[in-house]
Parts: structure tokens; C-alpha cells; sequence
């Protein structure tokens, strides 16, 4: 099972957030860098993958935009086990 550690201070602005989710995940070169984007490559992942995000201050918008994806798209697929895990607790 691949893991992968997302630092949610990453999370927090568009363009920055975009471009690390791209780098994380190893995303194609024509990922569109969008939530649309973001959720139709998660819920392509074939493989086991386990992800776990580490927050460490809560309500960022465009963090919890990214946090809704991820967690929509571990609904919707299985091979996807997301952790959401606040720093310091």
C-alpha cells in the first residue's frame, strides 16, 4: 500500500496547494490543477493508497475545499483510505 503525508499548511492557498497535490500524488503533466481535477485523479487511483493529512490549524477555506475532495472521493473510491488528523492531539 503506497502512503502519502499531506502537511496541511501546503493546503492552504490555491496555486501552492495545487502544485504540491500534483508533486504528492505524482499526477500527470495535464492535471488540471482544480478541485475537478483533484477528485477525477483520486478516483482513478487503482492501487491501495493510504493518505493521511495532518492539520495543523483548522477552517483554511481552500483547505476545506481540498479536505471535501478527498474526502468524496474516498467515498466513492475504495483502493482510497483517508486519515484526517489535527497536529498536537
Amino acid at each position: 500500500m503506497r502512503e502519502i503525508l499531506l502537511d496541511g499548511r501546503k493546503l492552504e492557498e490555491k496555486t501552492k496547494a495545487q502544485d504540491y497535490l500534483k508533486e504528492r500524488f505524482s499526477f500527470p503533466a495535464y492535471y488540471g490543477n482544480n478541485l475537478d481535477a483533484l477528485y477525477d485523479c483520486l478516483t482513478e487511483i487503482s492501487d491501495d493508497v493510504k493518505v493521511t493529512v495532518r492539520l495543523f490549524e483548522e477552517g483554511k477555506p481552500y483547505t476545506e475545499k481540498i479536505l471535501h475532495v478527498l474526502r468524496d472521493a474516498a467515498q466513492d473510491n475504495e483502493k482510497l483510505d483517508l486519515i484526517i488528523e489535527t497536529a498536537g492531539k
